[in-house]
């Protein structure tokens, strides 16, 4: 039974970080695209502040993937006693 958990649960991080670092990948990308933009824009501090949201919305989806993976194995482990 512990290596059923342990099985699931390291398919469940893995799963989540693939995730994580296929979107980091696209926010990435984006980011260097508005980078390159910065210096043709006629208003920089447009570049700058999309450069923050997109940062806090960065944050965010590493939160909700954090809790996600806690609230599966809160189930797994729930469902399992």
């Amino acid at each position: 039974m512990d290596e059923f958990i342990q099985s699931v649960a390291h398919r469940t991080l893995a799963a989540t970080q693939q995730l994580i670092t296929c979107q980091m990948d696209k926010i990435l990308h984006e980011k260097e695209k508005l980078l390159n933009m910065h210096d043709r824009c006629p208003n920089p501090w447009l570049i700058d502040d999309i450069l923050k949201r997109i940062g806090a919305r960065q944050v965010n989806m590493i939160q909700r993937a954090q809790y996600n993976v806690d609230q599966r194995l809160k189930a797994l482990s729930h469902a399992l006693l």
